[in-house]
């Protein structure tokens, strides 16, 4: 296991170092090895560099992962929470399911400004996407809680607001916009390659024998027969074309994973294309840029709200080597380089002068305090 998390190790350093594609590989390389919850590690560290990287859906997908193991993880919800805001800022679906996983980094042990403030930024955001709503400040009681609202334009929603929705259920903990009961909202994500769409439904304790899924060139629909006795049905309008004869699925006690293979190579800039009227997904809700809302002041308001996170444990002390090495000259960092790799972490200088001619593989190595050489014979 030892061998093993060596690789995640070397990402770590990486990562403190701000060799972010590096990282990547060597946490990529770990996962490959690992198993179950020993790959938690390695794909928190791998979607935290694909932060640094602007690679969000891929921080997406990895995150998703690591709540698949930990589903109260207070970081992981909160990065995937920001994430979500990242790309889905004009997007109601996202910044709802942003909204979710910042109250539960909200509610967790450890209480932060920082987790706190994304909420607050979250709830303008949605405010001002669809103003009608009132959103939920406190963390909900469960995960699974979806906001759902009239889909009609707000000018023609003036009229309501003196009017007490009667046929709203009452809640303490979810947000006063109507909660779908009837038919379940499950957790989805997908991310991309040049080749393949991976499409994932979280669900739980389903065998293949309840999974059934038809593939056409545009169109994939998927139906699920749940514990309850009822049937899910997920329909994808694809915006681009799939190859229906390779593509395929998977099933396991957590998930259903759904692969397609494009037509031709290529990113998709959305997964989903129209609907049946004509009308884009994303045009039936009002577009935000319509407004005198100033989005390249939104823009700056979340990296200054991201660069002002206080981070803690080994992520605050990877923060500090991090600033350690951005503050330093040439000779700096190549001291603190060979010192931290060629001692295996119990050495970091800053004196190039004093690193350039030590020898902390052989007579110079520093041991950790209890510890000794001992030579074997063989």
């Amino acid at each position: 296991l030892i061998l093993k998390m060596e690789f995640v190790h070397k990402g770590n350093q990486l990562f403190v170092e701000e060799n972010y594609e590096r990282a990547i590989e060597q946490y990529t390389n770990g996962l490959s090895k690992l198993m179950g919850q020993q790959q938690f590690g390695a794909l928190f560290g791998r979607a935290r560099a694909c932060m640094h990287v602007d690679k969000y859906y891929n921080a997406i997908r990895d995150f998703g992962e690591c709540l698949s193991l930990d589903h109260t993880h207070q970081l992981t919800n909160y990065y995937l929470g920001l994430c979500l805001i990242k790309i889905g800022k004009h997007d109601i679906e996202k910044m709802e399911q942003a909204h979710k996983y910042l109250l539960i980094a909200q509610k967790g042990d450890s209480k932060q400004d920082r987790f706190e403030d994304a909420v607050q930024k979250c709830i303008k955001i949605l405010q001002k996407l669809r103003p009608k709503v009132e959103v939920s400040k406190q963390a909900a009681t469960t995960t699974d809680t979806t906001l759902t609202t009239s889909t009609k334009d707000v000018d023609d929603d003036q009229d309501m607001k003196s009017k007490p929705d009667t046929n709203t259920p009452s809640t303490t903990a979810a947000p006063t916009a109507t909660v779908t009961a009837s038919t379940p909202k499950l957790r989805e994500i997908w991310y991309q390659t040049a080749t393949n769409i991976t499409f994932t439904l979280y669900v739980k304790k389903l065998t293949r024998d309840d999974v059934s899924i038809a593939y056409d060139s545009k169109m994939v629909t998927i139906a699920l027969r749940l514990k309850d006795g009822t049937t899910y049905t997920r329909k994808l309008s694809l915006s681009g074309e799939i190859d229906a004869a390779k593509c395929s699925h998977s099933v396991n006690p957590y998930k259903v994973i759904v692969t397609l293979s494009k037509q031709s190579m290529g990113d998709w800039e959305v997964l989903e294309e129209a609907l049946d009227d004509g009308k884009s997904a994303q045009s039936t809700i009002r577009a935000p840029w319509t407004t005198k809302k100033d989005w390249d002041q939104v823009d700056a308001y979340a990296k200054e709200e991201i660069e002002k996170e206080k981070p803690e444990g080994d992520e605050a002390l990877q923060s500090l080597f991090s600033k350690i090495y951005g503050d330093a000259d040439e000779d700096q960092r190549r001291a603190m380089v060979k010192s931290f790799q060629t001692s295996g972490g119990t050495v970091l200088s800053t004196n190039w002068n004093d690193v350039k001619e030590k020898d902390y593989e052989g007579k110079d190595k520093v041991l950790p305090t209890g510890q000794d050489v001992k030579k074997w014979e063989y």
